[in-house]
Order: C-alpha cells, then structure tokens, then sequence
C-alpha cells in the first residue's frame, strides 16, 4: 500500500475515534444530568411535643439535631406542638413522610405507644424512639447514659446538702426516670451515706404548677438541694425563687443564681451524627439502640457554680475517670430500698436490665406521695 492510502487510512480511524468520542461524552452528560435530577438530599424528620424553641428537652433536641444534619450534609424537617395522642402523632409522621424522609425520630415518650402503628403505616421509613421498653424492629431506641449524668449530679447533691434531705422532681415512674433516680441515689449516698432522696411524681412532663408545689412541699420536708426530671425548667425557676441549691435536668438555657450547682446535659449532637453517619453508609439497622454515655459525649455536665466545693468538684473528676475506664455504675453490691439486694458483690446489672427492668429503688429512696 502507497504512503498516501496509509495516511488515508489513519485519518479515517481517527475521525472514527473522535465522533465515539464525542458521543461516549454526550451520552455521559445526559446520564449524569437524570441522575442527578431524579437524586432527593438525604432527610430525617423529628416530631416533638412541644415547640423547639422552648427550653429544655424540645430545644436542646432540635438544636443537637439540627448542628448533626449540618455537619454530615442531611437536611432536617419537624413538626412541633404535636400532641401525644395517636391520631396527631400519625398526622405529622404522614407529613414528614411525604416531604421523603427516611428516618423519623419520635422524640417524646409519649408517641412511643403507637410505634406499632407508625411501623406498619410506613415501613419504608426508619423510626427512632426515646422509650427503651418500646425497642423493636424498625423502632430502635437512642438516647444519650443520662444515669451517668445523673450519679455525678448526685455526688454533688450528697457533698452539698446540709440537712441530709435530698429532694427529686419527677414526672412519671419509667425505667428512664427510676433509673436516674436510682443512679442519683447512688451517687449521693457513695460520698454521703446518711443522704435521704425524697421523690415526688407529678404524672407529666409539662405541668408548671405541679411541679412548683412539689419543690414546695418538698423545701417544706427540709430538702436543701434538688434533683427532677422534666421537660421544662419549672423547677428550677420555683428552686432559684425560693433560694434553693439544685440540679438542672438537660441542660439549663435560662439564667440562674449560684444556687444552680451544674446541670446534667445530653449530648444530642453526637447521638443525632453518629445514627446519621451509620444511616448514609447503610449500617442503621445493625445496633440493638444507640445509647452513648461519657466516653462518646452522650453526656456531661455543664459548668459548676461557685456553691459546689472544692471536694465535690474533685469526687465527681475522679468517678468521671472510674467510668471512662470502665467501672459500671450499677454494679457490686446494690440493695433496694425494701432491703432486696438486686446485684450481688461480683454483679454487673446489664444493659438489658437496665433499659427493661427498672422497675425498683435504690436504697435511701423515699417516694412522697404526701399532699
């Protein structure tokens, strides 16, 4: 062949080669713009009973799930004021369900009860419950180790108390609540054996006159320092009022006194990223429930004021240390306040019975059922 039909040949190839080229690149444009316009961003939804600028639980809830979706790229979509009842909850689930999101977090333990429900209407959606007795398939339990919390906020209660009267504002009896009750006893009563913890039940999460004669009646039984668990901050305000030393709940926005010792504070942000993270690279149904404690800042305290002591300020540094390394706080010997013993001296209560059977109280605990 002559040199000019070798160099015809070759042309022609590389024509060849740049139409496919060409074509080879269109067609990658094309697929690349229908994927990505078919493409929904990733959202999780949140459905809280109260509104998500209130103080306390609601706020600090969204706020740690709003900073998680910002950190890891995911959007967020609430509804809020949803009230506990089955036909609301459903409601607000159905909404967040046809804006696309993939999971759903029932952030009050009051929507817990319909989960079976929620479930069933939607099994293409994730669901994410505060309630442990509730945990099942597609209903997985997260929260942050409050108890850890909690015991530390009792050896600050044990070292301040004058009186030996500890006071505990409560809204009803479940294993999350008898739980920190029982941690908190422990805490006081391991610096302080002669601490009493006198609990009072309101029977709500929200209900500021119950709670403010509680703390009444309870300043009335000669408590010097007090504990609750609520929603809001009630207590607090009522406590400050009356010039009464105390224990925030989940973490404290409102300004207070020195008689506000620290607060227990759960680490939403953390617990929000890392069911988020597991959910993008499709690992979300792989854990039991997501239960962070010290060690994965699912919890802390917040800053101490001037009336906790120097001693107190130390024993808590010291127990946050034992639990980082892995003492377990509902272990040894453990007795009720009947006199049962409910862990034995080589005894380590598990997670499972701590999550499901709660159901008794540690030894020092007083319930008031007074008026």
């Amino acid at each position: 062949m002559s040199s000019d039909g070798r160099s015809s040949g070759r042309g022609v190839r590389a024509a060849f080669i740049a139409v496919m080229v060409t074509v080879t690149a269109v067609a990658l444009v094309l697929i690349l713009t229908a994927k990505t316009e078919n493409v929904r961003p990733i959202k999780i939804g949140c459905v809280f009973e109260g509104s998500v600028t209130e103080v306390g639980w609601n706020s600090g809830n969204y706020v740690g799930a709003a900073a998680a979706c910002d950190a890891t790229g995911v959007e967020l979509a609430f509804r809020e004021n949803v009230p506990p009842e089955e036909q609301s909850c459903r409601a607000a689930v159905d909404e967040l369900a046809a804006e696309h999101c993939t999971s759903v977090f029932l952030t009050s333990y009051g929507y817990c009860a319909f989960g079976d429900v929620l479930k069933a209407d939607h099994p293409e959606i994730s669901f994410f419950t505060t309630g442990s007795e509730y945990d099942s398939e597609n209903l997985t339990f997260y929260f942050g180790r409050m108890y850890q919390g909690r015991y530390l906020a009792g050896i600050i209660a044990g070292l301040t108390t004058k009186t030996n009267v500890i006071g505990y504002v409560a809204a009803m009896p479940n294993n999350e609540v008898i739980r920190g009750i029982d941690a908190f006893a422990l805490g006081a009563r391991s610096v302080n054996p002669d601490a009493r913890i006198i609990v009072r039940y309101t029977g709500s999460w929200d209900d500021a006159e119950r709670e403010k004669q509680s703390v009444i009646r309870l300043a009335g039984l000669s408590a010097d320092v007090i504990g609750y668990h609520q929603n809001r901050e009630n207590v607090p305000e009522q406590c400050d009022e009356l010039g009464i030393d105390f224990i925030g709940c989940y973490g404290l926005s409102g300004s207070y006194s020195e008689h506000c010792l620290t607060s227990v504070e759960c680490g939403w942000k953390s617990i929000y990223a890392g069911i988020i993270r597991d959910s993008l690279s499709r690992r979300y149904g792989y854990k039991n429930a997501y239960w962070l404690g010290l060690g994965e800042g699912g919890v802390s305290l917040a800053k101490y004021s001037e009336n906790v002591s120097v001693r107190a300020r130390y024993e808590v540094m010291f127990a946050v240390d034992r639990i980082k390394a892995g003492k377990r706080i509902f272990s040894g010997e453990i007795y009720d306040n009947r006199g049962v013993l409910r862990c034995g001296e080589d005894e380590i209560l598990s997670d499972s019975a701590l999550l499901h059977s709660m159901d008794w109280y540690a030894e020092g605990v007083e319930i008031d059922e007074g008026e």
